[in-house]
């Protein structure tokens, strides 16, 4: 196993008007076009400041704070710092949504990182409200940047703070106008082999794949895969879709790729769950989806759209595996007008992910 020591920083940056918490989810947003924007604090233990850490340590170790070493370096460093902004797309760090009660002069802001299923978004909010118990009261943020207009319903009893809708910020970005493929069906990977799920040959959702194969085949449409598994997984993925698609030929997006920009080449996908399949229909991709019983013990509160109230089965979605379910609804996204689509989409899928060209809502704020 590799270890992989943090790295350690001793100069300190230039002063920057923002501070981002988290590397790691604010990287894969493009937020800001230029890095003089910007400095940011890792906060995964990829690296530190040797003298903050010094301090933090001695902080811990004398003062014995309720803290943790991370979470008093995270502060000593904004101290040291001292931007005007501090924002993060780490939503789901209950110690970031706090830090008003350090920080009241300094403007926070908070993005949405991810689309939640009902059992997730419960989990979530049940950790909110311990922390408003400790907190005497909702929690002060300046912004709270969210996905969709039907999300605020769970969040305006927990936040004290002016919320904006703007979907999601990568998916937002400036795209250039290339001819679009309408002779592929991409599929957005669900892959996994973390519980032996694809290793079963006579999975259900290996039964799937085949149906979508069938499909392909019966419309003359070339099968694409965006992948979904890490660098070092890349190979198990690979080889998984060419026993499936065993004699067909495939083209395969590796995860490291954008997907976003890949995703522009083409008109037609299928997803299981992946929230790239939100993204992609609220800026009228035709996307079909398929939310039936992946596993041997699905969790039933995963529900498509969630918090919309929808029945099993839809014009472009359903809960079945069966063939002629697949079938149906690829014929639907295929053959659809462009006006009864848009319609669709506003209604079903906006008002969870919206859709803002360029992020023009988050530029007046910054």
């Amino acid at each position: 196993m590799n270890i992989k020591l943090p790295k350690i920083k001793f100069l300190k940056p230039k002063f920057k008007k923002n501070l981002v918490l988290d590397k790691s989810t604010f990287s894969r947003h493009n937020f800001f076009s230029n890095n003089n924007d910007y400095n940011v604090i890792c906060t995964r233990y990829e690296e530190f400041y040797f003298t903050i850490l010094l301090k933090s340590l001695f902080k811990f170790l004398i003062y014995k704070k309720k803290l943790t070493i991370l979470q008093i370096y995270i502060l000593e460093t904004i101290k040291w710092l001292n931007p005007k902004v501090i924002l993060s797309f780490t939503d789901y760090n209950y110690f970031f949504l706090n830090l008003k009660n350090y920080f009241p002069k300094k403007k926070i802001i908070i993005f949405q990182c991810k689309f939640r299923h009902q059992e997730i978004l419960n989990k979530q909010i049940k950790n909110i409200k311990i922390l408003m118990k400790n907190n005497n009261g909702r929690l002060k943020l300046d912004y709270f940047f969210i996905f969709g207009k039907k999300l605020i319903k769970f969040y305006k009893n927990l936040f004290k703070t002016k919320f904006i809708i703007c979907g999601v910020v990568g998916n937002n970005l400036k795209t250039k106008k290339i001819k679009i493929n309408k002779k592929s069906l991409v599929v957005i990977s669900h892959y996994t082999n973390s519980y032996n799920i694809y290793k079963i040959r006579h999975n259900k959702i290996v039964n799937t794949l085949h149906s979508i194969s069938n499909y392909c085949k019966l419309n003359n449409l070339d099968i694409v895969i965006f992948g979904r598994m890490p660098s070092s997984e890349e190979k198990d993925e690979i080889q998984f879709y060419s026993e499936i698609f065993k004699g067909l030929k495939y083209k395969y997006y590796s995860r490291s790729s954008n997907n976003y920009k890949n995703s522009e080449r083409y008109l037609y996908f299928i997803s299981f769950t992946s929230t790239l399949g939100y993204e992609l229909a609220t800026k009228y991709k035709r996307v079909a989806f398929v939310y039936g019983s992946l596993i041997q013990k699905p969790v039933t509160q995963n529900r498509f759209a969630y918090p919309q109230k929808l029945k099993k089965k839809g014009n472009f979605w359903t809960y079945s595996l069966k063939e002629e379910e697949i079938f149906r609804i690829l014929d639907f996204i295929r053959h659809v007008s462009n006006k009864n689509w848009k319609s669709l989409i506003n209604k079903i899928i906006r008002p969870i992910i919206d859709f803002d060209y360029d992020n023009k809502k988050i530029k007046k704020i910054f």
